[in-house]
């Protein structure tokens, strides 16, 4: 009895707070772009792009992975590691 009363409890509490909470944008693709990088584009059209070290050297001919996507990018976020 005390553990049902604790679970609607605790789902009372997080309908409460459902307001505070943040939502995170789903993730539309996602890839890698260098030996340790990653990226990510969200449903709000986010490509962020993190990790540490050089990312790859991409030319006219060798497009990177997000290239199929890039009418939909509206917003570049390079994390901090990025070279």
């Amino acid at each position: 009895m005390k553990r049902l009363l604790s679970l609607i409890l605790a789902a009372v509490m997080l309908t409460s707070f459902a307001g505070a909470i943040p939502v995170f944008a789903e993730t539309v693709a996602q890839g890698s772009c260098g030996e340790s990088l990653t990226w990510v584009l969200d449903g709000e059209g986010t490509l962020t792009i993190s990790g540490t070290g050089e990312m790859t050297n991409y030319t006219w001919s060798t497009h990177p992975s997000w290239y199929d996507y890039r009418n939909s990018i509206k917003k570049v976020v390079i994390g901090e590691g990025v070279t």
